[in-house]
């Protein structure tokens, strides 16, 4: 499983934590950097979350499965 970082913070400030904290292995292998949904009371609309980028990722690697099988 890949790891994939969705966040409203600086790049280098992402950098230099992961650099100073992580393994290397566990470093994101992509940061996006996006508009996060959220409802009027500003709190995250996390199924819109999942509708924006998990069903995509899900599909992709069920129809890789089924190419393989």
């Amino acid at each position: 499983m890949k790891l994939c970082l969705l966040v409203p913070l600086p790049l280098i400030w992402i950098k230099s934590v992961g650099e100073k904290g992580l393994a290397k292995y566990k470093w994101p292998e992509k940061i996006v950097f996006a508009d996060i949904p959220r409802n009027p009371a500003g709190k995250i609309e996390k199924p819109k979350l999942r509708d924006i980028y998990v069903k995509p990722a899900k599909e992709a690697m069920e129809k890789e499965f089924k190419k393989q099988s």
